[in-house]
Order: structure tokens, then C-alpha cells, then sequence
């Protein structure tokens, strides 16, 4: 499993791998809305307080390693500020776009656009959401 502390040593199709293994398990957003609300990429969290929900990121960070002072920054802040490294900064930052702007329905698609974009490896198979939100930046 990637963390912070192996994060530098993993490969971008590790990464990849553990992302979208993290999603095909999870299949919601985690986000404040993510339960019936609203979706909003500026109410993503790395980790949603009293669930087991985690951000594309957020599952890269081991629950030792976590602080809830992440949740006020985004990932490139937290690089800047020294709190995570920089290993994969802008490939960390795709994916969370991926989870924060995009349907449960539409990730598989995106998983593998990210895939072709980066010469990764990967296997499509349809996630389908455990509860899909009201609306996304504004659709419905």
C-alpha cells in the first residue's frame, strides 16, 4: 500500500493502480454532500469526519500520517508547506479532478482517458455509485 512516507518510491502505475482500486471499493464521492447532497470540488475531503470516505488522495495517506489540517488546503499546499511530498504532485492533482468533477457513473471512462494520457496500464470495468449525488458542478 502507498503512503506518504513510500509515496516517492511508487511508480505512476502504482499510484494509479491504488487510486482506482480505492474507487472501485468505495463508489461515492467524499465530499460534504457526497450522502444525498450536492457535489462540489470545493467540499472535497481528503477524509470525511465520523465515515470511512476518502478523496483520490486521500487514500494515499495512511491514517498515521493523516492530520485534519489537511483538509483546508489542497494537495499542491500541502506540498508547498512541506506536509506531503512532491513525488507525483500534478498526477495526484488529475486524479482528484477526476473524483471531484466527474459523476461515479462517468469514472471508469476517466479512469481510462488518465490511462491513455499516461501510458498506464489499466482494465475498464463500470463503477457503478453506491449513491449518486443531486447534482455535479451544477448539472442535474
Amino acid at each position: 500500500m502507498i503512503t506518504l512516507a513510500t509515496l516517492p518510491r511508487a511508480t505512476k502505475q502504482q499510484v494509479f493502480n491504488q487510486v482506482v482500486s480505492h474507487a472501485r471499493k468505495q463508489r461515492e464521492h467524499c465530499t460534504v454532500g457526497a450522502r444525498g447532497g450536492s457535489v462540489n470540488p470545493s467540499s472535497c475531503n481528503y477524509r470525511l469526519k465520523g465515515t470511512r470516505l476518502m478523496c483520490f488522495g486521500g487514500c494515499l495517506i495512511s491514517n498515521k500520517e493523516y492530520d485534519d489540517a489537511f483538509e483546508a488546503s489542497n494537495w499542491d499546499t500541502l506540498v508547498n508547506e512541506g506536509s506531503i511530498p512532491p513525488a507525483h504532485c500534478h498526477f495526484i492533482r488529475e486524479l482528484q479532478m477526476i473524483h471531484d468533477a466527474h459523476f461515479v457513473d462517468d469514472w471508469d471512462y476517466q479512469f481510462n482517458e488518465f490511462a491513455e494520457k499516461h501510458s498506464l496500464k489499466y482494465t475498464s470495468r463500470q463503477i457503478k455509485p453506491k449513491k449518486e449525488p443531486k447534482q455535479l458542478n451544477g448539472r442535474k
